[in-house]
């Protein structure tokens, strides 16, 4: 008894010597199942039909599935190279390759052998060969446990009767070959070959002296692999080597002859994890660039193993490459000044996610990897440039997601004021780690720029900074002029006092500037205590009260919240002197040295914590 079973489509099965036929009733969505006896010395037939009556396909898959239930297929291995000699005859399996009325027909009708290959391996390469002097050849590669049987195929032809392909086996698909012949009842000999070939290895270079040895200047040909997920490409796959866990790694792929594409793959799983054909601007025609090259940024992980794939976004797109990996120039965040740097479309790249469309769309970039960060820091970052709107991006290296960007806030442009500058300030967290990503706020900005990282200065608690807010030297912040510090030196549960004045006649044209006093929460980037000016006097001045919490951090802001001028100012910052109740204390003294009071022109402040007071019970402030 054999049994056969295929979804959505109906079966049909026919004995080629009495042309009996049965078929089963079938619905789409509906599984078709046809039980029949095999008599010995008969060939069958097997065909597929949509619903319509009109033939699907050949149906070699439900012919594999009554040769494997009626008997074993032989296996060739795939350990090392090895050949086995057969040929086709009237007595092998055959599958239906007419429509219409030749069905009726033995006339269209193949004879074919089938084998499963053995001792498979992912990401290892196999090349198939099938040799004949007698026919042109056909050989198929099929899913042996899916009725979506074929993968993909290659034929031989008048000149050259042999085929071949080379594929990179997939984890949990058992792989079978269909041999066969180009054309209808063909009879012959034939040789079946499977090599299992090493796959090319990409080193990661660190320096120009290794990117010029490890680059890989190769051809994608015909010989190529198929794509293992779309038969449309051939593909040069490369085993990443020497990578370093949370290290990102910039990988190009160019090509003057097709439009490049370019693949990251899960070694262990071989699914593809990141991806990109239109991001590596093109070196050949900078201008207008009709075939494009690839780009990616990626960090590998702990305990992965990777492998690089190149291949074109084209129909089966042929010719030259090159391929490269290396690591990203990096800036430290303690403190860096890069200089002599430029956006260049002959050698950068794109912004991922640009248009692949409309070439006055695209941004070019350059990447490095921020080293030297600690967890709560703030890093302050600046980028300055005369001859592009600068726009800086701070990106999640494990996942190339944008965390914070500005394109506005960085110091004035005296060289250029048609462009702006950038400046973020930002803080680094926990496993985390960072690429900093310089483009232009305008398509197409290109030409040099400098780069800049440090620290934030600090302020202590009961400390007086004298400083000035300078529209040359300060950024802006939400388009405020600004300065900003680090608060160190406080404990958990404090109460701090921050004064922030500026004097009358110290600003541009003799004007004071509008203060503006914030105090932000690192961790969240909340405002958590804030004052504007207290009033118009001899001094304008804000004042602010917050209580220390643990495990905090905390940024001081001075801003000019009128968004523009200048002008010099004091910060005072004071932990409140505590009395507790029923106590006294003597030979205190108000000085010009103290914050000045938010509410009464021209007066000094002292600020003290009460302790112990008794809930519901009346104190006497004297």
């Amino acid at each position: 008894m054999e049994s056969l079973q295929i979804s959505n489509l109906t079966l049909e099965v026919t004995n080629l010597n009495t042309r009996t036929r049965r078929q089963p009733i079938l619905y789409i969505g509906k599984d078709s199942e046809l039980e029949f006896i095999s008599e010995a010395n008969t060939v069958y037939s097997v065909k597929i039909l949509r619903k319509d009556g009109i033939y699907a396909s050949t149906g070699d898959e439900i012919g594999f599935k009554l040769l494997s239930s009626g008997s074993a297929i032989p296996t060739i291995s795939t350990t090392s190279q090895e050949t086995q000699t057969n040929q086709l005859s009237s007595t092998d399996f055959q599958t239906y390759i007419g429509d219409g009325e030749g069905y009726y027909s033995q006339d269209y009708y193949q004879f074919s052998d089938y084998y499963e290959l053995t001792d498979l391996k992912a990401e290892k390469p196999v090349r198939v060969d099938l040799s004949s002097t007698d026919f042109i050849t056909s050989i198929e590669l099929i899913n042996l446990a899916d009725t979506q049987r074929h993968i993909f195929s290659a034929r031989g032809n008048q000149d050259d009767k042999n085929s071949f392909f080379t594929f990179t086996p997939q984890p949990n698909i058992r792989y079978g070959l269909r041999v066969t012949s180009n054309n209808a009842r063909i009879t012959g000999n034939y040789d079946l070959t499977t090599t299992p070939l090493t796959p090319s290895e990409l080193n990661i270079a660190s320096n120009l002296e290794q990117l010029n040895e490890y680059t890989k200047k190769e051809q994608l040909t015909v010989r190529d692999s198929f794509d293992p997920n779309s038969i449309d490409q051939y593909i040069k796959d490369y085993q990443l080597k020497n990578t370093t866990s949370g290290k990102p790694i910039s990988i190009k792929l160019v090509s003057p002859d097709f439009d490049a594409y370019l693949e990251i793959i899960d070694a262990t799983t071989q699914k593809v994890i990141y991806e990109d054909f239109n991001s590596g601007g093109n070196s050949l025609n900078p201008s207008f660039p009709k075939d494009e090259d690839a780009h990616l940024i990626f960090t590998p992980e702990a305990g992965k193993n990777y492998v690089v794939r190149a291949s074109s976004s084209t129909y089966r797109g042929t010719g030259n490459f090159t391929l490269t990996a290396q690591t990203l120039a990096t800036i430290n965040a303690a403190g860096q000044i890069i200089n002599d740097q430029s956006l260049n479309p002959a050698n950068d790249v794109y912004r991922p996610n640009d248009s692949i469309y409309y070439y006055s769309g695209r941004y070019f970039v350059d990447s490095y990897e921020l080293i030297g960060e600690e967890v709560g820091k703030p890093v302050h970052i600046k980028l300055n440039s005369t001859q592009f709107d600068a726009r800086l991006e701070v990106v999640d290296a494990s996942n190339g997601n944008v965390i914070i960007s500005d394109s506005n806030s960085g110091v004035r442009n005296t060289g250029n004021s048609t462009y702006s500058n950038a400046s973020i300030i930002f803080t680094p967290q926990a496993d985390k780690k960072y690429i900093i990503r310089i483009t232009s706020d305008n398509p197409q900005g290109i030409g040099s720029y400098s780069l800049s990282t440090g620290r934030l200065e600090t302020v202590d608690v009961n400390a007086t900074i004298n400083r000035a807010l300078d529209i040359n030297t300060d950024i802006f912040y939400s388009g405020k002029l600004s300065d900003s510090y680090l608060l160190k030196g406080f404990t958990s549960g404090e109460i701090i006092n921050f004064n922030l004045s500026s004097p009358s006649g110290a600003g541009a044209n003799n004007q004071e500037f509008s203060t503006e006093l914030q105090i932000i929460d690192i961790g969240t980037g909340n405002v958590v205590a804030s004052s504007m000016e207290g009033f118009r006097g001899s001094e304008i001045n804000s004042d602010v009260l917050f209580i220390a919490q643990a495990g905090k951090n905390y940024i001081v802001r001075v801003n000019n919240r009128d968004y523009s001028g200048a002008g010099s100012y004091r910060l005072q910052s004071q932990s409140l002197t505590k009395i507790s109740a029923n106590t006294s204390l003597s030979n205190l003294n108000i000085a010009n040295s103290d914050a000045k009071h938010p509410n009464i022109v021209d007066s000094y402040s002292d600020y003290f914590e009460i302790t112990n007071l008794n809930p519901g019970k009346k104190q006497l402030l004297e």
